[in-house]
C-alpha cells in the first residue's frame, strides 16, 4: 500500500485520481523505511515489575486497579485514567502482553504519522526518507511514555491542519479520536490535546473552515472519550464522576507539588530563551507553513512548560526532550524555505538553550548530567526495538524474568510468619503509600480511594477519611515507616513525606479517621492496626475554617469551653511551632491522656518539626465533643 492510496496521506500536489508510478514507489519506500526505523528505535521492552519505592508503588496501584477493574473515580481516584497502564506498565495480571501489543502499535503509528507528515512536504524522495527517520528519532528520545503518545497526536494533528479537503478532515478526525482517548490515559495530557485541537481549529483563515474543523474535532474527541470508557466499563456510567475526581486531583497539583532546586533560574531562563528564539526564527524565516506549525505548537509547548516548570526535578527534562520534537517538526517544515540557512543559527541557539537547561537540572543519582544527556540522545540509536520484538514473541519467558526480578526486589517487604498469619483471609490497606507490600505478601487489598498519602490533596483527603469512616474500611491497616531521605531533616525519622513535608500533614482528616477507628496490635518493622470495638472520639464537628498565608507563623484559634491545646516545648527556639502528640481525656487514650497509637506512629526523634495537633470540642465524653483537628502551621524553615 502506498501513501497515495490513503486519503489522509496522499501527496498534496498529486490529483486524487492521478497515478504517478515514481511517486507511488517513493511513498511506499518512505512508509516502509520510516515504520521500520520507528519500530527499531522506539519499540521498547520497558515493563516494570512490583518493587519497593514511592513511584513504583503508585504504578503498581494503577495497574492493580486496571487488572481488577476497580471503579475509577470511586473505588480508585487519580488524574490517571483506566488506561494509565499504557503509560506506567507493571507486570501485573495480563498487563505485559497487552502493553507489548500496544507498544508495537504506538511504534508503527508514529512511523506512519512521520512518513505521512514528511510526504506532505514537497521534495526529493531521499530527503523525505532522511527527514522521516529524523522525525521518528526525535519522538523516541523521550523516556516518558505519555509524551511519545502526545507526539503521535501532534504529528497527526498538524497533518490534518496542513492538508485541505477530505484528507485534512480525515487526519484531524483521527487526531481528535486520540485526544479524547488520552483523557482516559492521563487528564493533563488529554486536556492538553483537546486545547491544542481547539486552538488549531480556531486559527484558520476562513470562517467556514473553522466551523467544519470544530465539528469534526468535537465529534472525534467525544467518540474517543466515550468509546474508550464504554470499552473499559461497559457503559457510560461513572464517567462524569471520574472526570470530576480527576479534575480535583489535577487542579491541586500545582500548589501541592511545586518544587524548585537551587539555581532554578538558569533552567527557566534557558526555557524562555528557547521560546524567544523559536518566535524570532518564525518571524525571520518568512515561510507560511513553518509559521503555521509554530503557531499550532504553542499550546503543546505550554502543556510541557507547565509540567516542567511547576516541578523542577526530573520532570523538567520533559520540556527539553519535547522541545527536540518541536525543533524536528519545524526543521522539516522549513526545508522548502528560501531563508532556511540564514535562519538556522536561531534554531542552533534554541538547541543550545535546551542543552544548557538539561546540564543545570538535578540528576538524582543517575549520573553526571552530560553523560545522561549523551545516553538519552544515543538510546534510540541502540535499536531497543530488537529487545522489544524478542519480548513480544517470547512474552511468557519475559514475564517469568520480570517475576524473578520482582521476587528479589520485594524480599525486604515480606512480613514475618506471625504477621502474615494475622492478616490471612482479612482485608488490608497499606499506609502511607507502599502498595508493594500487597504484592510481596499476597494481601487481600481493600484500598482507599487515593492509595498514596503524598497525593492526597484536600478533595482526596476527604474521600479517604470518608472511606475509613464507612463500613468499607479494611479489617487491618499496615502502616510502614518512611525514608528519612524524603524529608531531608536528620532529626525526623520514619514519618517523612516528600519535599520536606511531615507525613502527618499529607492528609490530616484521614489520619484522624484512622486514629478514630483503629488500634495498634503489632509493632515491628511495620505497624499493624486492627479495628477498635468502639470509636475513639465521640463525634466530629467542624467548628471553623481558617486560612492563613504560608509564611505566617500563627493562626487565630477558637477559645473558651471545649477547647484544649497541649503541645511539647520545642527543643530549639529557632524552630516553630512546637510539635507533640495530641492529648485528650477520653476513654481509650491511655494513661495521662497520651494517645499510644499516635505516640508510636508519630515518634520522630527530637521535637520541633512542623506538626501541631489541637482539640476542638469538649474533652468530656458525656458532652458533645470533636476529634483532634490537625492544623498546618508552617515553621520558619518552611517559609
Amino acid at each position: 500500500m502506498s501513501l497515495d492510496e490513503l486519503p489522509s496521506l496522499k501527496a498534496p500536489h498529486a490529483p486524487l485520481l492521478a497515478r504517478d508510478p515514481n511517486q507511488e514507489a517513493g511513498s511506499t519506500l518512505l512508509l516502509i523505511v520510516t515504520v521500520l526505523a520507528s519500530v527499531l528505535m522506539g519499540f521498547r521492552a520497558a515493563i516494570s515489575y512490583p518493587k519497593p519505592g514511592l513511584d513504583p508503588s503508585y504504578s503498581f496501584a494503577l495497574n492493580y486497579a486496571a487488572v481488577h477493574k476497580l471503579s475509577w473515580g470511586q473505588a480508585f481516584v487519580s488524574d490517571r485514567g483506566p488506561f494509565a497502564w499504557l503509560l506506567y506498565p507493571v507486570n501485573v495480571g495480563d498487563i505485559a502482553p497487552l502493553w507489548l501489543v500496544a507498544q508495537a502499535f504506538l511504534a508503527v503509528m508514529i512511523g506512519v504519522a512521520a512518513a505521512a507528515y514528511v510526504w506532505s512536504i514537497p521534495g526529493p524522495s531521499t530527503r523525505r526518507i532522511l527527514t522521516g527517520i529524523f522525525l521518528t528519532y526525535s519522538v523516541h528520545l523521550s523516556d516518558w511514555e505519555e509524551y511519545r503518545w502526545f507526539a503521535l497526536f501532534l504529528l497527526v494533528f498538524l497533518l490534518g491542519l496542513h492538508r485541505t479537503g477530505r484528507a485534512g478532515l480525515f487526519a484531524l478526525g483521527s487526531a481528535s479520536l486520540l485526544a479524547g482517548f488520552y483523557v482516559l490515559l492521563k487528564l493533563t495530557i488529554g486536556v492538553g490535546a483537546l486545547l491544542t485541537l481547539g486552538a488549531g481549529c480556531l486559527l484558520q483563515r476562513r470562517a467556514s473552515a473553522v466551523l467544519t474543523r470544530l465539528l469534526v474535532a468535537s465529534g472525534g474527541a467525544s467518540l474517543g472519550l466515550l468509546g474508550g470508557w464504554v470499552w473499559r466499563c461497559g457503559s457510560t456510567s461513572g464517567l462524569a464522576t471520574h472526570l470530576a475526581a480527576s479534575w480535583a486531583v489535577a487542579s491541586g497539583y500545582s500548589s501541592a507539588f511545586s518544587f524548585a532546586q537551587e539555581g532554578w533560574q538558569v533552567t527557566v531562563g534557558c526555557f524562555l530563551a528557547f521560546l524567544l528564539l523559536l518566535a524570532t526564527w518564525g518571524v525571520f524565516l518568512r515561510h507560511d507553513r513553518a509559521r503555521r506549525s509554530l503557531a499550532w505548537c504553542s499550546v503543546p509547548l505550554f502543556v510541557t512548560w507547565k509540567h516542567a516548570v511547576v516541578r523542577q526535578d526530573v520532570h523538567a527534562r520533559v520540556f527539553v526532550l519535547f522541545g527536540f520534537v518541536i525543533l524536528a517538526v519545524l526543521i522539516s517544515d522549513s526545508l522548502t524555505a528560501e531563508r532556511k540557512w540564514r535562519a538556522s543559527p536561531l534554531l542552533g541557539g534554541a538547541v543550545i538553550s535546551l542543552i544548557v537547561a538539561w546540564l543545570y537540572l538535578p540528576t538524582f543519582g543517575d549520573g553526571p548530567a552530560d553523560q545522561l544527556l549523551a545516553k538519552t540522545l544515543s538510546q534510540p540509536l541502540a535499536l531497543p526495538g530488537l529487545s522489544g520484538l524478542r519480548a513480544l514473541f517470547g512474552v511468557r519467558q519475559y514475564q517469568a524474568t520480570l517475576a524473578k526480578l520482582s521476587d528479589k526486589a520485594l524480599e525486604p517487604l515480606k512480613l514475618s510468619e506471625a504477621e502474615r498469619a494475622l492478616l490471612a483471609d482479612s482485608t488490608v490497606d497499606v499506609y502511607p503509600w507502599e502498595a508493594s507490600y500487597v504484592a510481596a505478601n499476597h494481601l487481600n487489598w481493600a484500598n482507599r480511594p487515593s492509595p498514596a498519602s503524598f497525593l492526597a490533596f484536600p478533595t482526596l483527603d476527604r474521600l479517604n477519611a470518608a472511606f475509613f469512616e464507612s463500613p468499607r474500611r479494611p479489617q487491618y491497616l499496615l502502616w510502614h515507616k518512611t525514608s528519612t531521605v524524603l524529608l531531608h531533616t536528620p532529626d525526623v525519622t520514619d514519618v517523612a513525606s516528600i519535599d520536606g513535608r511531615h507525613l502527618f500533614w499529607d492528609e490530616p482528616l484521614t489520619l484522624v479517621s484512622i486514629l478514630n477507628h483503629y488500634q495498634l496490635v503489632s509493632a515491628g518493622n511495620v505497624f499493624l492496626l486492627a479495628p477498635r470495638s468502639e470509636a475513639r472520639f465521640a463525634s466530629r464537628k467542624q467548628i471553623a475554617s481558617v486560612t492563613t498565608p504560608w509564611a505566617n507563623g500563627s493562626l487565630p484559634l477558637p477559645s473558651g469551653p471545649g477547647f484544649q491545646r497541649i503541645v511539647d516545648q520545642p527543643a530549639s527556639p529557632q524552630r516553630s511551632p512546637p510539635r507533640g502528640p495530641a492529648r485528650r481525656d477520653t476513654p481509650g487514650t491511655g494513661q495521662g491522656g497520651r494517645d499510644p497509637v499516635l505516640e508510636r506512629l508519630g515518634s520522630s526523634g527530637r521535637t520541633g518539626s512542623p506538626h501541631l495537633m489541637v482539640h476542638f470540642g469538649n474533652p468530656r465524653p458525656e458532652r458533645q465533643s470533636g476529634p483532634p483537628v490537625p492544623l498546618k502551621v508552617p515553621a520558619a524553615h518552611d517559609a
